[in-house]
């Protein structure tokens, strides 16, 4: 792993596993059978458009960038600030890594009980998806940690229905990633609960984040140390 002192950031394995179309796909995405390894890039971190060449010059296939939707679109009647997203898009253009974004914290507006609603979730990625088309291959959907079978269940209705909503506009091309937080590499119940409550499409990659072991639980989950596997 890279020493956080030289790139204020986390480095996040992809074990990403369908295979369909190998000539099209990137490493560690389905239709690549090749091992995927992201280096994470924090917008608000030290000097990430440094890490951005870093993870190019290293060789990684991925940068996974997570993005605080309620940070930059705190109100529902005005403009996301996409300023700091936007500078660091342009930086990975100039790489080869493609893009994956960890989307987080929806914002109150966006609420409806536990989970943001179903069009309020379309519409973002729809945003990400056409503003930066050019390298932005992946969105990893609002990671949940699966406390309670119900919880699981609201989750995974939540991610079919915005695919499903997704292909309805014709927007198929990215790839969504549900993800689930678990507490400890034995806690498999959340994920069961996940795939027993699933009634969307084929879903050929969920991701499991793994977080360390005394990380306070006041910390968010972004800034813990963090292993993900998706596969």
């Amino acid at each position: 792993m890279l020493p956080r002192i030289l790139t204020g950031s986390l480095v996040v394995a992809l074990l990403l596993g369908v295979v369909i179309s190998p000539a099209q796909a990137q490493a560690g995405m389905p239709g690549n059978p090749l091992l995927g390894v992201a280096v994470c890039v924090d917008p608000r971190g030290g000097m990430p458009t440094q890490t951005v060449a870093l993870a190019d010059a290293l060789g990684f296939s991925w940068l996974r960038i997570p993005l605080n939707w309620a940070e930059i679109a705190p109100r529902a009647d005005a403009e996301p600030e996409w300023e700091t997203l936007d500078a660091l898009i342009a930086a990975a253009l100039q790489t080869r890594p493609s893009v994956m974004i960890s989307l987080y914290n929806p914002p109150a507006w966006a609420m409806q009980g536990d989970l943001p609603r179903v069009e309020a979730v379309t519409e973002i990625v729809l945003r990400l998806a056409s503003r930066y088309a050019i390298r932005l291959q992946a969105i990893e959907l609002l990671p949940q940690r699966p406390a309670s079978p119900d919880i699981a269940a609201a989750y995974a209705s939540l991610v079919a229905e915005t695919m499903a909503s997704l292909d309805d506009v014709g927007y198929n091309s990215l790839v969504i990633i549900p993800s689930l937080v678990l507490e400890a590499p034995g806690d498999v119940a959340g994920v069961r609960a996940f795939y027993q409550a699933w009634r969307g499409a084929s879903l050929d990659v969920l991701g499991v984040q793994l977080h360390d072991i005394g990380v306070m639980a006041d910390v968010p989950a972004w800034q813990a140390e963090t292993i993900a596997l998706r596969s």
